[in-house]
């Protein structure tokens, strides 16, 4: 994380310094911005050799084209700026998309199509970065590596003891399911109590009397006055099992 947060602001100090930059551009290039915009979003913030390193093993084409593009920015930072290749960072990387070319494709029945063949422009800055913010910028690159390969050893002893993690994956998901359905019935439980207080808070008898709860429920005198007229004798704070085995049911509206 700290790595992180210094390679951040060595890469910020990098842009917002005002020192001449080498701007390198290519146009017109046979490539959709779908495929080159990953490179160029990936590139920012490397040195130019690290970057020219990772786009020379990558198998998408793309990737050709954008180190070609570094190299070619290499070699004219180094002819007009007179700075040293490996002190090179690149400071900020831009793809456009260009006028496409139609093609005309002949179908069946006499019929011709119009082919749009996408095209782009993309084009990096490249800074020279002191001592300092180098460092911090290849320590970060090189935990972000590591990590990385952590990650891929992990998955690989996962592939290859499937069994044994697929068992421990299995116990531990029964525990959540256990677990979940645990709360899950403490909430309905809570959810149910809540239901039946508000019923007799609000007069409403229910529908068993051993579902009432033993403890005392403190009730609108008034309300219970006018539902239940002079049935209703007893103080404000009784036992709601006692009162609804004397209490008179709700009288019901006939039915149409």
């Amino acid at each position: 994380m700290q790595a992180a947060r210094r390679a951040s602001a060595a890469l910020s100090s990098v842009k917002s310094r005002k020192s001449p930059a080498c701007i390198t551009s290519f146009y017109f290039l046979k490539s959709s911005k779908k495929k080159v915009s990953p490179f160029i979003v990936w590139i920012r913030g490397m040195t130019v050799k690290e970057a020219m390193m990772q786009c020379l093993f990558h198998k998408k084409r793309a990737a050709n084209l954008v180190s070609a593009l570094l190299r070619k920015a290499q070699d004219n930072a180094e002819e007009t700026l007179k700075v040293s290749r490996d002190r090179l960072v690149v400071a900020s990387s831009l793809v456009k998309i260009a006028a496409c070319k139609k093609e005309i494709r002949f179908v069946g029945r006499g019929r011709i199509h119009i082919h749009r063949r996408p095209y782009v422009h993309i084009s990096v800055k490249v800074k020279e970065a002191t001592q300092a913010e180098l460092t911090a910028i290849e320590e970060y690159q090189a935990n972000k590596k590591k990590e990385q390969n952590i990650k891929q050893h992990l998955e690989t002893w996962a592939y290859e003891n499937k069994d044994a993690v697929s068992f421990q994956v299995a116990q531990k998901l029964k525990q959540l399911d256990e677990s979940r359905i645990r709360q899950t019935k403490a909430k309905f439980e809570r959810e149910r109590q809540e239901r039946q207080a508000d019923a007799l808070l609000n007069g409403m008898a229910p529908r068993r009397l051993d579902e009432l709860p033993l403890r005392k429920i403190r009730v609108d005198e008034g309300l219970m006055m006018k539902r239940y007229g002079p049935i209703f004798r007893k103080p404000v704070s009784y036992n709601l099992k006692e009162f609804f085995k004397t209490a008179e049911p709700v009288r019901q509206l006939p039915k149409e």
